[in-house]
């Protein structure tokens, strides 16, 4: 089977030491007495340039493997500088920050400033109100939903910039400078190795396809590393051995910091609604409640129920008039069917000898309605 890189590493970690291979070239006995790691060295020691070769092996392995890493790390870089630069809510957001700042320290010597450097991002959540229960970072994030959007946008505009956090440039340099040492040792062993066919094809296809890319990777780590210069000045910030990271974590940090009030404040409205619902709810059911409680209405004069839940209506009589009398008489006034003179004579005499004894003037005037209707009576009036 063909050897994987990993066979190669393997082999190449087992090759025998400059002594081990002094010692065994010297020894001229019988290798039936010889232990099997140095009957395994003898026989290694018989391939020519055996160490270069498994170096080259090892080297065409990985090469596209590494040559993609580069270059998805130098493209992660570029990325994230072009969005920073072109950012028009990073550039928002600073303002907002430097202009706060300049209120803060109004009147003092670091009043009126014209810029700040980046990593004050990280000190807002330092600065707290009076009473230490505030902070300046927190009243911000609440008050961008509707006066700053663009620092709600940030964490999705930067997106690129956690890939980024994760590159130096130190790093892909030296891996750069790598591949081109490893291209110049594989042009040597082609040389030494002209007199195997085999070996020469191998190396000269390789060559003839890659040897171009080391270049291409420095130039393009060039574009990003300039850049980041541009990105480094229009932020502040100061070029260290360990950029592009430190930038763009110190972004990422910060855009994680606004993600995590504003899920907090989403936190905040959805335990309101909930509250609001449950308020919602209660006064819903104590409506219900008192809505059983209430008395139904009396029903309508001339109605009552049986025994049974029906319920019937009293209809009087046409023409006659229920009239309420102190006492709870109830009397039906002339006018009815069945009635005549006589007989509203005696109703008339019952209503006066009623009133006669509550109430003097109500006798008087009651008798005299009921002799200007023309209905007889025969009680004299109460002597006063």
């Amino acid at each position: 089977r063909a050897l994987t890189l990993e066979d190669v590493t393997a082999l190449r970690s087992y090759l025998p030491t400059e002594d081990e291979i002094a010692a065994l070239g010297a020894y001229e006995g019988s290798l039936d007495v010889l232990a099997p790691p140095d009957r395994h060295f003898l026989n290694l020691m018989t391939v020519p340039l055996l160490e270069e070769r498994l170096d080259a092996f090892g080297f065409l392995l990985s090469f596209d493997f590494r040559v993609r890493a580069m270059r998805t790390a130098i493209t992660s870089i570029s990325d994230a500088c072009e969005e920073a630069i072109a950012s028009h809510e990073l550039k928002k957001v600073l303002a907002v920050v430097l202009s706060t700042g300049n209120t803060l320290n109004e009147g003092s010597f670091n009043g009126n400033a014209r810029g700040f450097q980046i990593q004050a991002l990280l000190k807002l959540q330092e600065l707290k109100s009076g009473n230490g229960k505030t902070e300046l970072f927190s009243v911000l994030v609440r008050s961008a939903k509707d006066n700053l959007p663009e620092m709600l946008a940030l964490p999705g505009v930067l997106s690129t910039s956690e890939a980024a956090g994760k590159e130096n440039f130190l790093e892909l340099e030296r891996e750069v400078g790598l591949l081109i040492e490893s291209m110049a040792s594989l042009d040597a062993l082609l040389v030494k190795g002209d007199q195997d066919s085999v070996l020469s094809s191998v190396l000269a296809a390789f060559l003839a396809r890659a040897k171009s890319e080391p270049a291409r990777l420095r130039t393009a780590l060039a574009s990003a590393s300039a850049a980041y210069d541009t990105l480094g000045v229009l932020l502040v910030f100061e070029k260290t051995d360990a950029a592009p990271g430190d930038l763009f974590r110190l972004l990422q940090t910060f855009c994680k910091q606004v993600a995590m009030v504003e899920a907090q404040l989403h936190r905040e409205e959805a335990e309101k609604e909930k509250k609001a619902e449950r308020v919602q709810r209660r006064e819903a059911a104590q409506r219900a409640r008192t809505d059983k409680k209430v008395v139904p209405t009396p029903n309508a004069v001339g109605t009552s129920h049986t025994k049974g839940g029906s319920a019937h209506t009293k209809t009087p009589k046409p023409g006659a008039r229920n009239l309420k009398v102190p006492g709870g008489a109830q009397l039906l006034s002339p006018g009815g069917s069945g009635g005549g003179e006589a007989k509203g004579k005696d109703v008339a005499d019952q209503v006066l000898a009623v009133l006669s004894k509550h109430s003097k003037v109500a006798h008087i005037l009651v008798k005299g309605a009921l002799e200007h209707q023309g209905t007889p009576t025969s009680l004299k009036s109460p002597s006063h």
